[in-house]
């Protein structure tokens, strides 16, 4: 059953990812007070400033969160001596090795060699969701061939389509929303599996 219930949340954000954002001048499905065009920036028009990690593993101390792909994809925090660069407003993307491309939001800390960030002028929440929407044409439209890397021009050659910054928020507040009742429904289902697997092991000798 919770299963089911993660599922379909993610099946609705999809939609909704699919519908509220749009490339074209204006989406699928709107607010009623919202009627304006929206407008197609370069991305690096609406970031006022860009960080290249810095931090390594090797850097072991207790001045920062070491922002790498293993914490970023759920694993446990490490802290390292470099200071923090990074707050969690910011946009992470990695820019180097197989799943370079992908996008992470919501964390703060010292930021790994192998990633970029950026802050950005608007909502921060809704260019994630915008970069999430269109993770895979980053994978295939904007990395180098061979040893993936993002392309040194992704920024300039990378468009965004805007809205109204209250347009913006409404948006990301009702995607973010989503966000937080999918992980509380996925925390659920891992929880069972792991008391399911734990009875299996314990229960039949």
């Amino acid at each position: 059953l919770q299963q089911r219930k993660a599922t379909l949340l993610k099946q609705l954000k999809s939609t909704l990812l699919d519908r509220l954002i749009s490339g074209k001048d204006t989406p699928l499905v709107r607010f009623k007070e919202f009627k304006s065009n929206w407008t197609v920036f370069k991305l690096k028009d609406i970031i006022t400033k860009t960080i290249k990690g810095i931090a390594k593993a090797e850097m072991h101390g207790k001045e920062s969160i070491y922002l790498d792909t293993h914490y970023l994809n759920g694993g446990n925090p490490t802290k390292v001596d470099s200071p923090t660069n990074v707050s969690s407003n910011d946009i992470i993307i990695l820019w180097d090795g197989s799943q370079a491309g992908k996008v992470y939001y919501g964390f703060s800390g010292a930021l790994g060699s192998t990633l970029k960030s950026f802050t950005p002028k608007y909502s921060s929440n809704y260019l994630f969701q915008y970069l999430k929407k269109y993770q895979n044409k980053i994978f295939v439209n904007y990395r180098t061939p061979n040893i993936p890397h993002v392309i040194k021009d992704f920024t300039t050659v990378f468009k965004v389509n805007l809205p109204s910054t209250k347009e913006q928020i409404i948006i990301s507040n009702l995607l973010k929303t989503l966000d937080a009742q999918i992980t509380v429904k996925s925390d659920s289902v891992n929880y069972l599996k792991n008391i399911k697997h734990f009875l299996l092991q314990n229960m039949f000798i």
